[in-house]
């Protein structure tokens, strides 16, 4: 963990830390920590859910969201907020418009509301990340807890997790067909809670009806 073996070991001492040694992503986990850490009601997946893909619906008739990860395993809170895009169309046109135009514009839409407060990757813009697994690119998640087992140095080790480190030269490219963000409810919805949430929204040509989509929608979200 290289925050932690460079000599870091409390978030003061990461809020301390000289210009460039955190990237933007790892700055944004370090201002919303403690939202970030907290646990997501049910309902309020349920009201991200809804807002995301009934706009995706605006901007592309016919396309379906589902929320994906421990919200459909059915528990009562979430860690963050997964949502998969498919359109039941083949039509190459459709096709195109969902894998290349839809999520950058659904972005662009989302923060023009104020929905969307931070971007952690760009849609259409391409970028690498670390090939290290999803479970420890989320933050505070994994079982990397340093071994004197201190909150200081698990918060500076959660954040090294927090959507990689520097060295984004390894992995797997984020173009236009996955968001990594942060997103937090209008104050007036019934489940505002006032936190900053974790959003992955991931867009995929594949599709199947609902009413059998069970094992396949978990084939496609299994990276998650």
């Amino acid at each position: 963990m290289q925050l932690y073996e460079q000599g870091y070991r409390t978030l003061d001492d990461l809020r301390g830390a000289a210009p460039g040694v955190l990237n933007s992503s790892q700055r944004v986990a370090l201002q919303y920590f403690d939202d970030l850490q907290a646990r997501i009601p049910r309902a309020e997946v349920h009201a991200i859910e809804l807002i995301v893909t009934e706009r995706a619906a605006k901007l592309l008739p016919g396309s379906v969201g589902v929320c994906c990860g421990s919200y459909r395993r059915g528990k009562q809170t979430s860690g963050d907020v997964d949502i998969l895009i498919t359109h039941p169309s083949d039509e190459h046109q459709i096709q195109h418009a969902l894998l290349n135009d839809l999520l950058p514009e659904l972005v662009l839409s989302l923060k023009a509301s104020g929905f969307i407060s931070h971007e952690l990757t760009v849609p259409g813009r391409q970028q690498a990340v670390s090939a290290r697994s999803r479970s420890e690119q989320s933050l505070g998640r994994g079982n990397h807890t340093p071994a004197d087992g201190s909150a200081a140095a698990a918060g500076a080790a959660a954040l090294q997790r927090s959507w990689g480190s520097h060295d984004h030269h390894a992995g797997s490219e984020l173009g236009p067909r996955l968001f990594m963000g942060l997103c937090r409810l209008p104050d007036a919805h019934p489940s505002f809670s006032g936190l900053q949430r974790r959003l992955d929204i991931k867009v995929s040509c594949e599709w199947v009806h609902p009413h059998t989509r069970a094992g396949v929608v978990s084939a496609c979200s299994a990276s998650w």
